[in-house]
């Protein structure tokens, strides 16, 4: 229905509904008193989160379907005017924006100073938090519409070829690859038991977790 809703973690009553003008497949983010999510409307919103008040909007180009993530007062999201945007969390005024070179539905991952993220182009990006300057970028031969898992070791990310990837933070570099034959668009999630995600073929895959 457009809308966003705060809602009692304990008897399930709403606390409070703010519009937005558009559907929305965002996650909220919470952090320094904010909720901060994307819409179809094409726009960040922020919103008090004790009221729900509208504290500011950022318009980009086209659809927003990814979530942001905040990390020490910076917002960082992406939309599918193909950029890459960070935000200043406070008032929603722009730092940097990156041009990938295709719409961008994937979700930015934060590590340690890098942005990560998925393209339409088939490339993974690893940006500069500070400047938005690209660090490397990886070919993966298919759409990434996935969110990539951040490890201190790797990082985890599906794409449209078919194949789940481990590649070096570093550098990008593939370290390896399992293919389960269709598009893994599924993020994945990351436990000392091992890596779990989703894709196509309509299977849920488990893969041990040596290099975690």
């Amino acid at each position: 229905d457009h809308h966003v809703y705060a809602v009692h973690r304990v008897t399930g009553e709403v606390l409070w509904r703010a519009p937005t003008g558009g559907g929305i497949l965002s996650s909220p983010a919470v952090a320094d008193g904010r909720v901060f999510i994307g819409s179809i409307d094409g726009k960040l919103h922020a919103f008090d989160l004790e009221t729900g008040e509208t504290q500011w909007t950022f318009a980009t180009g086209e659809p927003i379907f990814a979530s942001p993530a905040v990390v020490d007062g910076t917002v960082f999201i992406s939309s599918y005017d193909d950029r890459v945007y960070a935000l200043r969390a406070a008032d929603g005024s722009k730092l940097w924006e990156h041009t990938t070179g295709g719409d961008v539905f994937s979700s930015p991952a934060v590590f340690d100073g890098t942005v990560y993220v998925g393209s339409d182009d088939g490339n993974l990006y690893a940006l500069d938090a500070a400047t938005g300057a690209v660090r490397w970028q990886r070919n993966l031969d298919g759409r990434v519409l996935a969110s990539p898992a951040i490890l201190p070791d790797g990082i985890y990310v599906g794409s449209s070829d078919g194949y789940l990837y481990a590649l070096s933070r570093t550098d990008g570099e593939v370290l390896w690859r399992f293919e389960v034959g269709d598009r893994v668009w599924s993020s994945v999630t990351v436990t000392p038991e091992g890596l779990f995600f989703g894709a196509h073929t309509g299977f849920v895959y488990s893969l041990e977790n040596a290099d975690a």
